[in-house]
């Protein structure tokens, strides 16, 4: 398998999810190269019944794992899902694994880009590009006209340029597109799951121990997303930033970036067998995988 696409889903978006397997089916690599981990954090069978269809529809290969976090030592919640990450890392056959979101349309040779990532000593960011509502709205009432376009296409749609969330110099932010050797990301440990709430700063400090660990995070422009708004709703466990929690919560996360920078260790997650096996409560395959 050449490529692992671990995606976590934390909240209710099965909408959009269905739009991005659209793009997920047009990639330029063939099927039979890559698989998609979907991670699941509760009970969504819409989202399982999706996965389930479309790969007998399509013939993709997706892998659908479901956990009971608060089996966890360190029960997840929050925005951003550290630990089904992990999980996913930890079920990917990929030589790189690609983590994404499951709102984010691909372009069509994302996976082919992310393949050269096998040798390379390198985590790769790609640029992705934040739709508006609006946008987001005229994509989903014209999907069907829309779906056989490059994603070029649709970054000229008004509103689909609203933001990039993965411009230099701000830093890389893992969840919207990234790809790494796999062997990297388990040689450090993965994820630091002390990042609870997800509010900021797991990114960071995933960057920053990479680069302890000689991999240099960089951006690169062949790899290239559009995020769909799901700012209505969507629910899941989220903490409003604003919020006393909200603020205690990224104090302390920058206090555990500035921990995990002054050891100069690289490796997260040493104390305890971090996504662990025992968090799975189903795992099943379906489509390319099935053969």
């Amino acid at each position: 398998m050449r490529v692992s696409v671990v995606i976590s889903a934390c909240d209710n978006r099965e909408r959009l999810f269905a739009m991005a397997l659209d793009t997920w089916e047009r990639q330029t690599m063939p099927k039979e190269d890559f698989e998609i981990v979907m991670v699941d954090d509760a009970v969504r069978d819409g989202l399982r019944n999706l996965c389930r269809e479309r790969a007998t529809s399509s013939g993709l290969g997706i892998r659908f794992v479901r956990i009971d976090s608060s089996r966890s030592v360190i029960p997840a919640t929050g925005t951003i899902p550290v630990l089904t990450n992990n999980v996913g890392f930890r079920k990917a056959s990929g030589d790189v694994v690609v983590v994404t979101g499951p709102e984010t349309l691909q372009a069509r040779d994302n996976l082919e880009v992310a393949a050269e990532m096998s040798s390379r000593q390198i985590c790769a960011y790609g640029l992705v590009f934040k739709a508006d509502p609006s946008c987001t709205r005229r994509l989903s009432d014209e999907w069907g006209a829309w779906r056989e376009k490059p994603l070029t296409e649709l970054l000229e749609v008004p509103g689909a340029k609203a933001a990039c969330l993965t411009r230099p110099p701000h830093p890389p932010a893992y969840y919207y597109l990234m790809a790494v050797a796999r062997r990297h990301m388990l040689a450090i440990g993965g994820l630091d799951e002390r990042f609870l709430g997800g509010l900021c700063g797991e990114d960071d400090d995933l960057a920053n121990r990479m680069r302890l660990q000689g991999i240099m995070p960089t951006f690169e422009h062949g790899m290239l997303g559009l995020h769909q708004d799901h700012s209505s709703g969507g629910g899941g466990n989220r903490i409003d930033r604003a919020s006393d929690e909200g603020y205690r919560m990224r104090v302390r996360n920058f206090c555990l970036i500035r921990e995990n920078l002054k050891s100069g260790d690289p490796v997260a997650n040493r104390d305890r067998d971090w996504g662990s096996d025992s968090l799975v409560i189903l795992d099943e395959r379906y489509g390319a995988l099935l053969r």
